[in-house]
């Protein structure tokens, strides 16, 4: 009876998974394409941060990009950049790699404000955070060779990130299908 009970409460939550945000779409907003200043935001997905361990922000440099749809955090929604500031946004990737670590740190730059335009890049203070903080066990890592995914995953070694489940979600919300995992570390 009670395994019949636990396989009902299963298929409920599998029916409505869709309209309740099961899924974790309710996390993120759409923002549409914009150019000029207003469409301009910061593509943290490649980015490499350092970090002062007293502190709790990483000081991240983010690409400036414009006229692409993007995704930012739903609790804050899009913000158009202006000339003293941009938001930190997913604008989708082809493919990444993933460390599987729980305790590096790395900078979780989705919807940050970050600093203006300067000759295509910016700086963001990302709060520095853990995949274990997260409830996940790995974090991805964009625009790195698996020959280079040794020093990437190094605790050391510190970039804007996310957890695979959540650049699965956002990519799938954003439309722009799902990342390839190009490597695993170790």
């Amino acid at each position: 009876m009670k395994t019949l009970a636990m396989a009902l409460v299963l298929l409920v939550l599998l029916i409505f998974a869709p309209a309740t945000g099961f899924a974790g779409n309710d996390n993120f907003k759409l923002c549409p394409a914009e150019v000029g200043t207003a469409g301009k935001f910061a593509d943290c997905t490649e980015a490499q941060c350092k970090w002062n361990r007293k502190s709790t922000d990483m000081k991240c440099r983010c690409t400036v990009r414009e006229d692409v749809s993007s995704l930012t955090a739903a609790s804050i929604g899009c913000q158009q950049g202006s000339d003293s500031a941009l938001q930190s946004r997913y604008p989708g990737v082809q493919q990444m790699g993933v460390c599987e670590s729980a305790t590096n740190q790395w900078g979780n730059c989705l919807g940050v404000t970050c600093g203006p335009d300067d000759a295509g890049e910016t700086h963001c203070l990302c709060p520095a955070t853990t995949s274990e903080a997260q409830s996940e066990t790995s974090y991805v890592v964009v625009g790195v060779s698996a020959d280079g995914a040794a020093a990437a995953c190094a605790p050391d070694a510190y970039y804007s990130s996310a957890t695979p489940s959540s650049v699965f979600s956002a990519s799938a919300h954003l439309g722009s299908g799902k990342p390839a995992i190009s490597w695993h570390f170790p």
